[in-house]
């Protein structure tokens, strides 16, 4: 009974969290992975530090790289949307009046033209990242729906103004962009603010291609692209964007992993405990079994009966281990993505 108690909680608590990695891996991003392929470069700060400088290489990268055969788009962005990289900014907003020290926050992301035609982030209004958004153009910013709504709802945020938390020139909404998971597979929706790259270029940046080619064959071909430019500047990171969001679940499944393997080990040593209590209860009874028979049992009673005993146990086990199993999802909350401690399908399957 105990071993059977034991091994459903090992069982529940490793159901849950395969339930909770596949859940949490089908949970729409809101962008493509498929056929994208994104690396990271590090140009040198004291080579590039004035940003045009660094623009001007961006740009000359996702030029080539655009050229490449099979290449359908290609863009530069600061991080990608699921990388473990937070970057938050407090910002003033137009007509909006606020306590000191309790500006608005906004994940911010820094993007050239391309960006959300390579992920396949829909334009909900105004105007994409331009060619002509340059630092000495009129500062713009794009802002995701939820930022849009949290800040002007049932306003059109085009044309309104918002600011950095100093004082500074206004910049002007240009366009709403539909949200994206920013943290990984799974990760919450926050307000964000989409720079123009070439306005507030960062040192180092990743470049994301979209492919109609197998993504990885362009790999090398990005290198050499990146090494012809500027052969100081390293290349890293290249994966598909599919890797980089199955990385990001990394750790559940680890942990899965271990849990199914214990669960595992637990249902054999229960499964061979419960056979060996039975099977000597059998042979002690071995006596009293043949008396039934010859007082008129049927061998089916004598199953029934048999089975019956081991049947107690059994449910003895489950409803104790059904209780356990309650009582540890605690210590796996965590863990679990949008999971019910009580999720009546991994309790049903697992007694």
């Amino acid at each position: 009974t105990a071993q059977i108690a034991l091994a459903l909680v090992l069982v529940v608590s490793a159901g849950l969290l395969i339930t909770s990695v596949w859940d949490r891996w089908r949970t729409e991003t809101g962008f493509r992975s498929e056929g994208v392929l994104p690396a990271r470069l590090d140009p040198a700060e004291e080579l590039y530090a004035e940003p045009l400088a660094r623009a001007r290489f961006y740009e000359r990268v996702v030029e080539r790289a655009s050229a490449l055969p099979g290449v359908v788009s290609a863009a530069v962005a600061s991080r990608l949307p699921m990388a473990d990289e937070d970057s938050y900014l407090a910002h003033r907003v137009e007509g909006l009046e606020t306590e000191q020290g309790h500006l608005p926050m906004a994940r911010t992301q820094y993007v050239g033209p391309g960006y959300f035609r390579t992920l396949g982030i829909p334009l909900r209004a105004g105007r994409d990242v331009t060619g002509e958004d340059l630092p000495e153009s009129k500062p713009v910013v794009l802002v995701n729906r939820a930022l849009a709504e949290a800040i002007w709802p049932g306003e059109d945020p085009l044309g309104k103004r918002v600011g950095d938390p100093w004082p500074g020139p206004w910049i002007e909404v240009v366009g709403v962009v539909e949200n994206v998971r920013q943290d990984a597979v799974g990760g919450t929706i926050e307000p964000t603010l989409y720079f123009p790259y070439a306005q507030r270029p960062t040192a180092s940046a990743s470049l994301l291609v979209h492919a109609s080619v197998e993504p990885t064959s362009l790999g090398a071909p990005l290198r050499a692209i990146v090494q012809e430019i500027d052969d100081q500047v390293p290349v890293g990171d290249v994966r598909t964007l599919e890797g980089h969001l199955w990385a990001s679940v990394a750790g559940p499944r680890l942990t899965a992993t271990l849990l199914i393997a214990f669960a595992a080990v637990a249902l054999v040593l229960g499964g061979l405990g419960i056979y060996g209590v039975i099977a000597f209860v059998v042979e002690a009874r071995r006596r009293e079994i043949g008396v039934r028979m010859a007082l008129g049992a049927s061998p089916r009673a004598i199953a029934r009966r048999v089975v019956g005993d081991g049947a107690v146990m059994a449910a003895t086990g489950i409803a104790v281990g059904l209780a356990g199993a309650l009582a540890a999802q605690r210590l796996l909350a965590g863990f679990l993505y949008e999971a019910s401690a009580v999720d009546l399908r991994v309790l049903l399957a697992a007694g």
